[in-house]
């Protein structure tokens, strides 16, 4: 999950104005950020250099880390251009982020921004794959420096998911530690994402944790995890207002979801329930 700055920002009213009203374009810096209600992400990258260009960092502070943060964002998503190189842009401009939104300034905005450096870290395609995904872990613990379950439960259960998925993929360690770190951190974003409060989180996050224990050979638990989800799947599928396209995804994971079920119902024995649950 990654966290989005400019809309946030406007959280903070007094201070967004103060600049805006400061800037000597300001006519010109508010008409741009009308603009971004636009779903055009080729535009938006347009706007946010275009603010860039008339930003000053130390002058503007705010909106600066906002804008180098939610373009950073906008890159990472483009599907336009040099996917790798859209990347390396991405942390280029998270990096430039924080060098204003400092966790000293802006602690909140900084633990977001090390977040989204991480996940963009994870996805990265130049240089060293290991080192990446290393510098992506530091990234998510360093998030949680702030992002505390106590404080802010939502943004640690995200950041927990973050961390469950970086250490899926890592390439240093052992396997099967690495595995069960990843566990353990799926389990710990399954303290905020219950069944009742995020029943489309709870089922993906589910669905990842029994994946993992299927990696490792623990049938058992992958069998309780799979039967527990797949039952809320088939209600969200039935009941849910979800968006059709998502529906259809869902109908589809079930129908993998089934497969694994029967495969880990064979490697402890259970072969009727395996027919059945094809």
């Amino acid at each position: 999950m990654i966290f989005s700055l400019v809309g946030d920002s406007f959280a903070n009213e007094s201070l967004m104005i103060q600049e805006i009203e400061a800037h000597p374009k300001k006519v010109e810096v508010r008409a741009l950020l009308r603009e971004l209600s636009s779903n055009d992400i080729e535009k938006k990258i347009k706007i946010f250099n275009d603010l860039i260009s008339i930003l000053v960092k130390n002058r503007e502070p705010y909106l600066f880390g906002a804008v180098q943060n939610d373009l950073a964002i906008a890159l990472s998503g483009r599907i336009k251009g040099d996917r790798a190189q859209n990347l390396e842009d991405s942390i280029k401009h998270y990096k430039s982020a924080l060098e204003v939104r400092t966790k000293e300034s802006f602690p909140i905005d900084w633990a977001g921004i090390q977040n989204n450096l991480a996940i963009a870290l994870s996805d990265r395609i130049k240089g060293d794959r290991a080192q990446n995904l290393e510098n992506s872990i530091k990234h998510c613990n360093v998030a949680l420096e702030v992002h505390t379950k106590e404080s802010f439960p939502t943004k640690w259960a995200m950041t927990q998911n973050n961390l469950a998925v970086a250490f899926n993929k890592r390439i240093k360690g052992d396997r099967t530690q690495n595995i069960e770190d990843s566990i353990k951190h799926y389990k710990a974003t399954l303290k905020v994402y219950t069944k009742e409060s995020f029943p489309i989180d709870w089922v993906g996050t589910q669905n990842n944790l029994a994946l993992a224990f299927m990696e490792i050979e623990k049938y058992k638990e992958a069998i309780e995890v799979y039967e527990e989800f797949l039952k809320e799947n088939h209600k969200i599928v039935a009941y849910g207002v979800i968006m059709p396209s998502y529906r259809k995804k869902l109908i589809k994971d079930s129908s993998d979801d089934l497969v694994n079920l029967a495969l880990a119902y064979t490697k402890v024995g259970q072969f009727d329930k395996a027919f059945f649950a094809l």
